[in-house]
């Protein structure tokens, strides 16, 4: 029988003996630093798609909170003929409408997605009977800013 394997001077390795001689002799510096930045180019891929994620997430959750806002401040002026001074009058019965009347609409006035208020204001801006904003990712009066209309 044969040994699998033979050296230049003709003696018979095992393959076990064989492995282990790979196994020791490791990784060069250059192989370690190449799979040290292939594991960085794919953690900063990950990252930047995980915080992409997550803004269009905020964003999304502000839409919905004021579409929420802008439906029950319909249903509100639908039932007492007049839209309410304050967003927390959608939660709390004002005193210009009647105990017998009163239901509320939102169990609390929602936060955008940075968990900031809304701004309300009535009458509303370019027309519209009110506006309902969000003031975006950064919290101040922007073009970023999320409105319940498209704005003019």
């Amino acid at each position: 029988m044969n040994p699998p394997f033979v050296s230049r001077t003709g003696n018979a390795f095992r393959v076990g003996a064989l492995k282990e001689r790979m196994w020791q002799r490791g990784f060069t510096l250059i192989e370690i630093m190449v799979v040290v930045v292939i594991i960085g180019i794919l953690a900063t891929i990950v990252a930047v798609k995980a915080t992409d994620g997550y803004g269009k997430a905020q964003e999304a959750a502000s839409r919905a909170a004021v579409k929420e806002v802008s439906h029950a401040l319909e249903l509100f002026k639908l039932a007492h003929s007049r839209y309410p001074d304050r967003l927390d009058e959608l939660i709390f019965r004002p005193a210009y409408v009647e105990e017998r009347a009163w239901k509320p609409l939102l169990p609390e006035v929602p936060l955008d997605g940075w968990q900031r208020s809304l701004a309300y204001h009535v009458p509303g801006t370019d027309g519209f009977s009110f506006d309902v904003v969000s003031l975006g990712e950064d919290g101040i009066a922007s073009d970023d800013d999320l409105w319940n209309h498209a704005r003019r």
